[in-house]
């Protein structure tokens, strides 16, 4: 005859709800691991133990059980809500600004990625990269060119270096485009793998 399974107590599982909450809040810190891949697991890991919760209530009752039904629903109403438009999200609008590019509708894209801009208009890196999706998709050159000159202007890094060198080629300036792709690769620690791509491509704007 088998042994009666003697049920784990509230104080168990409530000792264990603390753990994996705590933990999971200080992974973040120690570990970079992405904020919001961990509210992911919370979230989940809270909502299960609500729905068995409810569902280990006595038959009679029934408060309980309709309660973590009740929570369950409203949660997945709301992942829905966000996953519309999750503004709220790092980089949302660099990523939907990219996005715009690609698919061929810069003017849209524009007003995303200006946003980018606003957000942190001192940041190199950030004015270098929207920089470098305009030169990719082919439009706004002069605007490109123009945020470039400024991330370089703050931080001569050989990349940035290396997409005002693309940008140049892509407007027709091919010598001056290649100038700057050799600059970057001569002052790079390593070699830039772009810039073997970028002077190919300079040298078919110039008919070479």
């Amino acid at each position: 005859m088998r042994s009666a399974v003697a049920p784990i107590s509230a104080r168990v599982l409530g000792f264990w709800l603390v753990f994996w909450l705590v933990l999971g809040a200080l992974l973040p810190l120690f570990f970079g691991v992405s904020v919001l891949a961990q509210a992911g697991h919370i979230g989940g890991l809270v909502v299960g133990c609500v729905v068995g919760w409810g569902m280990s209530r006595r038959p009679e009752q029934r408060f309980s059980r309709y309660a973590s039904g009740a929570v369950t629903i409203v949660g997945l109403l709301g992942l829905g809500v966000a996953s519309i438009a999750p503004t709220w999200r790092p980089n949302y609008d660099l990523f939907v600004g990219v996005e715009l590019l690609d698919s061929g509708h810069p003017d849209q894209a524009i007003e995303y990625l200006e946003r980018v801009l606003a957000e942190d208009p001192e940041d190199p890196s950030r004015a270098n990269n929207i920089a470098y999706s305009l030169a990719e998709a082919g439009v706004e050159l002069e605007r490109a060119e123009e945020l470039v000159r400024g991330a370089l202007e703050v931080d001569p890094d050989p990349n940035f270096l290396d997409t005002l060198g693309w940008i140049q080629c892509k407007r027709g300036q091919v010598q001056e485009g290649e100038f700057n792709l050799r600059l970057a690769n001569a002052l790079a620690e390593e070699e830039i793998p772009d810039v073997t791509e970028h002077l190919e491509g300079c040298a078919e704007a110039g008919g070479r």
